[in-house]
């Protein structure tokens, strides 16, 4: 009987101590991509960012190509002065 009580209270204890961990946790981790989002989120046209790891900031910018059409933009990723990527 003694030994049946004692499993039901750390039973009890684990169901209330598992879920809270877990919710640390995941609290955690989320607070980590709200800071690095606030950090690295675009304001506008221009976004700055440092992509090759150098310490100077390089830039995301879209453009428009050649053709009048609005669904042709670009994103353009410069860093040192130099384009690194061109996606459609």
């Amino acid at each position: 009987m003694k030994a049946k009580r004692i499993f039901l209270y750390v039973s009890a204890l684990l169901l209330v101590i598992v879920p809270l961990a877990i919710y640390e946790l995941i609290s955690a981790r989320d607070t980590h991509f709200d800071e690095v989002v606030n950090q690295y989120e675009c304001h506008g046209e221009k976004c700055e960012a440092d992509f090759d790891g150098d310490g100077i900031a390089g830039y995301v910018e879209q453009t428009m190509d050649d053709s009048a059409a609005p669904s042709n933009r670009l994103l353009v990723v410069f860093d040192n002065n130099q384009e690194l990527l061109r996606h459609f």
